[in-house]
């Protein structure tokens, strides 16, 4: 038979002319007493068939009918030449049908699965089978040829049914050969994502003997070996290993460290789906019994390398900060959740910011002080988001802004903190402010808030420049969409720099030049909006003008702001401006004066004029400057000036700011007390018609005087 067999084409069309013969010839044939020879041939045949091939009908009857002639005439085969046999053909990279039909034939018609069985177990024989199978690549042309290798291999060779006696799995044979069944097991468990079929036999394997092959081993054997590819593990495999642990609190207890770290490498080869299969349904439920630090410290080391950023943030970071807001958390791990919520917040994403708002917001939970160097690395990290593009003013991005304001707070109560960050607010502000940035509007929501991190005991004459700088080019910036979304940072970039000069107290020459061309180029621009609101400019030249006036300490600096002062009167003047008449005498002849009266020694004759001018419309804003100087420099009063004051009474409607003025006289009364001679009557007329006690102290001064 075996001659025969030798001789035998593999042309299909040839194979099927001659097949009647052939038929006859293999029935009538004698099986020599080495009966291997025809096993071998028929093993010979099947390898010797071309790559290209596809077999004919008659090829596969050619199986069947020479291992049904082997049977039938009840020949003796060692099961050595047996397995030989088998596993040459299993050896092939071929896993076509026909190959397959010679494997099902001589395993089941030879009953090799019950022989191998039998006493003693052939555990050699037994291993060359499972070591031939885990070097077999199981890649198919076809869903078909997929479906009868797995039956094949699940319900012939392998079984999950304890009734089924020719198959390798049994228990005894497992527990002689347990160390070769987990190392299959565990390719199995390692290939099934490559094919179905080895995701097939793990579950078979598993489900016939759980104590030997149970999920807690497979989770030991996916994470014990390092040059596994957790990518080759299909993900039914790795979902019927999670399913395992469910409701079982235990398990879960015993196996949260090797649970972390199959969660970890699933996220780094981005394998979501699951990552979040496990995260949601067993971890993020357990998190009272499993080691908390652990689950902290492996999001925290997973933030910066991850490659799917987005998907790592809202499938796996929303599912953990949600439950974490609500649950107690011993103070010892609070650096480890803020270094987490830093984490978060340098992934760069729109979603991030809410989700490290959550957890940096913990009340009486921080020890701040101890977080200096986080805080400011949590500020760089807000700033960093200044290069994304957002065009909703309802941004999610804004909840930057409550971060920032969050750490102003902590400033408030920790100063250290405030130095730490100082240089940071800094330098962030300036890079806002260039108009050559165009950020979106979280950004300068950022920058309002970055501005109160600035410390005053920082402030110097270099940082106030800048400012003044920036203010000036945001001024001649004629980009409306920029000038739009950042008028309120600039607004408060000035109302800080007021508070700068104050802190600053004394202003350098050049600075007080910066601050004058500022101030004149302001007054080229109106000051209210079609909507009657305040503009960007006025907003400046209010925050900032007034508290000028107090920087300045001598002639040089103050003739400076004379251009602006005359082009601010000039303007108020012909366009019966108010405001601006008010915020010209209240710079130049109120706040100035209080800081130096003395400059108006020269000035006091024009100043008395204006005072009484035009049925005395000046009053209300001078009476002060005039009691001022008066009350400090009485000698400067002359005989003319009060002449001039009682003369021009009757002319000035009689109101509060002139008793003010006639009470003021009292100083002048108490070291002129002779001025007020010719004034006496004058003065007592007044006191009974208008019944003023403020007239009455004057003449009072003047008759002890006298």
């Amino acid at each position: 038979m075996d001659e025969i067999i030798k001789q035998l084409t593999h042309d299909n069309n040839l194979l099927e002319q001659q097949w009647a013969d052939i038929f006859t010839c293999i029935g009538e044939a004698s099986v020599p007493n080495d009966s291997k020879l025809v096993l071998n041939a028929l093993v010979d045949y099947l390898l010797t068939e071309p790559v290209d091939s596809s077999p004919c009908y008659m090829k596969y009857l050619l199986i069947s009918i020479v291992i049904e002639q082997l049977t039938i005439k009840a020949v003796s085969i060692e099961i050595n030449n047996l397995i030989d046999a088998f596993t040459r053909v299993l050896d092939s990279s071929r896993v076509d049908q026909w190959y397959l039909k010679f494997l099902e034939t001589i395993y089941e018609s030879f009953e090799i699965g019950e022989r191998l069985y039998s006493t003693p177990i052939k555990t050699d024989l037994i291993e060359k089978i499972l070591q031939s199978l885990q070097n077999k690549t199981f890649i198919f042309n076809s869903t078909e040829d997929s479906n009868k290798w797995e039956i094949f291999l699940t319900q012939t060779v392998f079984s999950n049914s304890t009734n089924d006696i020719n198959i390798l799995n049994k228990q005894d044979i497992i527990e002689d050969m347990e160390v070769n069944f987990q190392q299959f097991y565990k390719h199995a468990v390692q290939q099934s994502q490559q094919s179905s079929v080895w995701l097939k036999i793990a579950t078979t394997l598993n489900e016939y003997s759980s104590e030997i092959f149970s999920n807690e081993m497979s989770l030991n054997m996916i994470l014990s070996d390092t040059n596994v590819s957790i990518e080759n593990i299909s993900s039914d495999g790795i979902t019927q290993l999670i399913q395992s642990y469910e409701n079982d609190n235990e398990l879960i207890k015993t196996d949260h460290t090797k649970l972390l770290t199959l969660f970890e490498r699933l996220i780094l080869v981005n394998n979501y789906d699951n990552a979040y299969q496990l995260f949601s349904t067993i971890i993020i439920p357990n998190l009272s019994i499993i080691d908390f630090e652990s689950l902290l410290s492996t999001m925290t080391r997973l933030c910066p390398i991850v490659e799917n950023r987005d998907l790592f943030c809202s499938k796996i970071l929303e599912t953990l900060i949600s439950p974490l807001e609500n649950l107690q958390i011993k103070k010892n791990l609070a650096v480890i959740v803020f270094t987490l919520a830093l984490a978060i917040l340098k992934l760069c994403l729109c979603d991030a910011p809410e989700l490290s708002y959550s957890l940096v917001r913990r009340k009486n939970f921080y020890p701040w002080p101890e977080l200096i160097d986080g805080l400011a690395d949590l500020i760089k990290a807000c700033i960093s988001y200044d290069v994304i593009i957002e065009d909703d003013f309802f941004s999610k991005l804004n909840r930057l802004e409550d971060i920032i304001d969050l750490i102003q707070e902590k400033t408030q109560v920790y100063p250290t903190i405030s130095k730490a960050i100082h240089p940071i607010s800094v330098e962030a502000v300036l890079r806002w402010s260039n108009t050559q940035f165009n950020g979106s509007h979280h950004v300068y929501r950022m920058g309002n808030a970055i501005l109160n991190l600035i410390d005053l005991q920082e402030i110097n004459e270099d940082i106030c420049m800048k400012f003044i700088d920036a203010i000036q080019t945001r001024v001649n910036c004629d980009n409306e969409e920029i000038n739009n979304k950042s008028i309120f940072f600039f607004s408060n970039m000035a109302k800080h720099l007021g508070n700068f000069i104050v802190q600053l107290k004394r202003l350098p020459h050049n600075i007080h030049s910066k601050l004058a061309t500022l101030f004149l180029s302001l007054l080229d621009y109106s000051f209210y909006d079609e909507d009657h609101n305040m503009t960007f400019h006025h907003v400046t030249l209010v925050s900032v003008l007034y508290k000028t006036a107090s920087s300045i300490y001598n002639e040089n600096d103050a003739r400076l702001y004379e251009p602006f002062l005359d082009r601010m009167y000039n303007d108020a003047k012909d366009d019966n401006k108010t405001m601006l008449h008010q915020m010209w005498l209240h710079f130049w002849l109120v706040t100035l004066c209080v800081q130096h009266t003395e400059l108006f020694y020269p000035y006091f004759d024009d100043l008395l004029n204006i005072l009484i001018s035009d049925n005395g419309q000046y009053l209300s804003n001078l009476f002060g400057l005039f009691s001022l100087i008066v009350r400090k420099y009485p000698e400067i009063v002359s005989s003319k000036h009060i002449n001039h004051i009682f003369s021009s009474i009757d002319t000035i409607p009689f109101n509060n700011e002139l008793c003010v003025i006639i009470q003021t006289l009292s100083c002048v009364a108490n070291y002129h007390p002779y001025l007020f001679d010719i004034h006496s009557e004058k003065i007592i007329c007044l006191i009974i018609e208008k019944q003023n006690l403020l007239i009455f102290e004057c003449f009072r001064n003047y008759i002890i005087s006298s």
